[in-house]
């Protein structure tokens, strides 16, 4: 336990996630007065505290998103934080991808996370608060298997280099993760083959670009806050060592790593 938030406001997207979970935890434990999560249509984790606040807001609903942002103009305090981890893009090929797909990726990753910082910042600016967003190694690496992802998560990082640039006048922060995949339920199971043969493998069975939640949320809070106080506009490459380019055999008969 510490007191390192001891006041602060925390708004997280991306309930759906173990990760979202873990993270509002974290948060908790560091003596956030309000952490609040975001309820859309992909629900909640079944781990999520009870002491998180719920708030049913659809970012895609207009409506609900008109509401809350009423809710916070209101609010004196402002916003210390605003983490985003929701995240609707998968990995493989560009040529798989339909129309549809391309809309329902553009519109979660990009759209809607513009929407909702825009919405947050009068109260980030109230409190000089931390932006936090979810990025892809598939960006700025053009990783076979990781072109959907990838195209719209660049997009991402732009947007958040720009905000960053805007936003430094008025003491807000944002900051990316850029990750290859998180271990969580199914997508450990799915799309750690596309991963084997670029990544060196770990102890635990993953791979240096399959993470765990909690090795993706000490990334995020660090990142919200004071020990980041002078990183802004930046693009963390949380990949294990993937973008390394290494040839992973030569490294480790080269090697005594382990």
């Amino acid at each position: 336990m510490s007191d390192m938030r001891k006041g602060q406001k925390i708004l997280i997207w991306g309930a759906e996630r173990p990760t979202a979970s873990l993270l509002a935890q974290r948060y908790l434990d560091q003596g956030a007065a309000d952490v609040a999560i975001l309820l859309d249509e992909r629900g909640v984790d079944k781990n999520m505290p009870a002491e998180v606040r719920r708030i049913d807001c659809d970012p895609a609903n207009p409506r609900q998103m008109r509401a809350f942002g009423k809710e916070l103009a209101e609010d004196k305090h402002g916003l210390d934080v605003l983490a985003i981890i929701h995240d609707e893009t998968r990995l493989g090929y560009l040529s798989d991808n339909s129309l549809d797909d391309w809309q329902q990726s553009l519109k979660h990753n990009l759209h809607l996370v513009l929407q909702l910082s825009q919405l947050a910042y009068p109260a980030l600016k109230l409190a000089k608060g931390n932006v936090a967003l979810l990025g892809s190694i598939g960006g700025p690496y053009a990783y076979t298997g990781f072109g959907p992802t990838g195209v719209v998560r660049e997009a991402t990082h732009t947007m958040s280099r720009y905000m960053a640039s805007e936003w430094i006048k008025d003491g807000i922060r944002v900051n990316t993760v850029a990750i290859a995949v998180i271990a969580e339920g199914e997508t450990e199971h799915n799309e750690l083959r596309l991963l084997r043969a670029r990544s060196l493998p770990r102890p635990d069975g993953l791979f240096p670009g399959h993470a765990h939640p909690e090795e993706i949320v000490d990334i995020f809070d660090f990142i919200t806050s004071p020990k980041a106080r002078w990183l802004t506009g930046q693009i963390l490459m949380a990949d294990g060592g993937m973008s390394l380019g290494l040839n992973f055999d030569h490294f480790l008969e080269q090697t005594n790593f382990t």
